[in-house]
Parts: C-alpha cells; sequence; structure tokens
C-alpha cells in the first residue's frame, strides 16, 4: 500500500513542485500569512448582559416601580418580577445562541500532507502557509483556498453550496476549503489562508449578530413607543401624586352603625389608604 501511495505522489509530482523551503515558510509565518484564523467570539457574556438589562423598556418600568414605591403601592409593583424574569429569558436566550454559533466549523482540525524542502509533511491545517503545496487524496478536505498544480479529483462542495453534486477538477481549477475530495488525488497551491479563505468568510458571516437593520415599520413602531414612554412617566406621577394626596385630605368619618374600626377600600387600580380609629 506503502508503494502505490509513494508511486501516486511521483506521478502528480511536476517539474519544481518541491514546495517551500523552511526558510520560506519561517518568513511567511512571521508575516502573518497562515491558515490560523485566531479565536474569535461572536460576542460577550457582559456584553449580551448589559444590552438586556439596560433597556429602555427597563427604564421605564424602574421609573415606574420607584413612583410606586414613594406613594407605598408596594403592592402594585407585582410587574417587577416579571420583568426581571423577562430579562433573564432574554440573556439565557443570546448566551445559547451564541454558545451555537461559537461552535459553526466547515473546516476539521486535521492533519494535511504538505511537500517541504521537497519532502512530504504531516502539518496541522493551521500551520499552512501561502504558497504551500499540499497533497489531498479521497476523504481529504481542502484545508485553504488552492490550485491544483497537478492531478484530477472530484470534489464535493455541499458544505458551501448546498449542492450535493460531485464537481470534477483537473490542474488549473480552483479549490475551496471546505470542500471534500471525493476521489482522484492531486497537488495544489494554497492561493488564500487563514481569514482570507473562502470558509473563513461563511463561517464568519454566520457568526455575525447583525443590529440596527430594521424596516422602515419596525423603526416607525421603534419611534411612537419611545414617544409614548417619554409622556408615560409625567402621566403616571401625576396621578400618583393626586391619588396619593387625595388620600391625605381625605376626612375620615364613622359611618352609622360603624364598630370601632373603619376603612375606606380602595378600589381596583387605587391606591387604597385606610383609616383606623
Amino acid at each position: 500500500m506503502r508503494s502505490e501511495l509513494n508511486s501516486l505522489d511521483e506521478a502528480l509530482a511536476p517539474a519544481g513542485a518541491e514546495g517551500l523551503t523552511s526558510e520560506q515558510v519561517r518568513s511567511r509565518t512571521e508575516a502573518g500569512q497562515t491558515n490560523s484564523t485566531g479565536d474569535e467570539e461572536s460576542t460577550t457574556l457582559g456584553s449580551i448582559i448589559r444590552e438586556n438589562v439596560f433597556t429602555y423598556f427597563n427604564l421605564i418600568f424602574v421609573i415606574a416601580a420607584v413612583l410606586l414605591g414613594i406613594v407605598g403601592a408596594w403592592r402594585d409593583i407585582s410587574f417587577l418580577p416579571l420583568i426581571i424574569f423577562n430579562t433573564a429569558i432574554g440573556i439565557v436566550q443570546e448566551w445559547a445562541a451564541k454558545v451555537t454559533l461559537d461552535r459553526v466549523s466547515i473546516l476539521d482540525r486535521q492533519k494535511t500532507t504538505a511537500i517541504r524542502d521537497s519532502r512530504e509533511t504531516e502539518v496541522d491545517s493551521e500551520e499552512l502557509v501561502l504558497d504551500d503545496v499540499v497533497l489531498l487524496r479521497s476523504g481529504s478536505q481542502v484545508p485553504a483556498d488552492a490550485r491544483i498544480v497537478s492531478g484530477e479529483v472530484s470534489v464535493n462542495e455541499a458544505m458551501l453550496t448546498g449542492e450535493a453534486a460531485v464537481v470534477a477538477k483537473k490542474e488549473g481549477d480552483s479549490l475551496y476549503s471546505g470542500s471534500f475530495i471525493v476521489n482522484g488525488a492531486c497537488r495544489a497551491i494554497l492561493t488564500a489562508v487563514g481569514k482570507d479563505s473562502y470558509a473563513y468568510s461563511v463561517t464568519h458571516q454566520a457568526k455575525l449578530m447583525p443590529k440596527g437593520e430594521q424596516s422602515e415599520m419596525i423603526r416607525s413602531i421603534d419611534r411612537l413607543v419611545k414617544i409614548a414612554g417619554i409622556l408615560i412617566i409625567p402621566v403616571f406621577a401625576g396621578l400618583m401624586y393626586e391619588r396619593h394626596d387625595g388620600c391625605q385630605r381625605r376626612p375620615a368619618r364613622p359611618e352609622q352603625g360603624a364598630g370601632p374600626r373603619h376603612e375606606i377600600h380602595r378600589d381596583a387600580g387605587e391606591i387604597g389608604c385606610s383609616v383606623r380609629r
């Protein structure tokens, strides 16, 4: 089996396809032309918490709760736990989405056979550099964008295009990172690595969380709600003051036949005041 692979390599190797030298690999690595994309997160837990806690609607509810607390209407602040629960749900949902997006990856962490110093060398896919010559066989995943310099292969690009059809590639054709070699073998030179590769652009777009991209209708509704929220605060404060002041000035007159204890009960929605004798 080993002799068959060696003969296959010899058949694929064109004149002058010795690959990069160790010095060329080192210079490209120092220049940052590697296949590593670095650890990139879509967002942080702190930013998720800030975006869900410090919102316009939460501000309105907090102000309303403070005003109700000032006038002593503690039972009317029953909405506050619901607001806290709703905020917590938003944080949990966004965190779960973040974890899922961070796991999105088209490229597997694998070993790739590169031709360096005229020898086959097993290299981690992230350690490949621009202009590396790699040997791809059936079952291999293309580690970075490349151009075939010798050989012919059939490629499955379903992870990139969504189409399961196998595409035939020959010398001079391009290979895109993330695709798989179905059959055949080839040598290819890497033309784009790391963040310049096609696979990275696909996963990067998937991980992006665009903000502010709203339709005109949504923007109009947001403006209307913000204006209403601004008007609600002074109106609500005025009502609370009027009701609280009315309760304090209301005379306490016992009714005929009333017992030693007299209460003026509040109706639904009123701030209660209780007079005891």
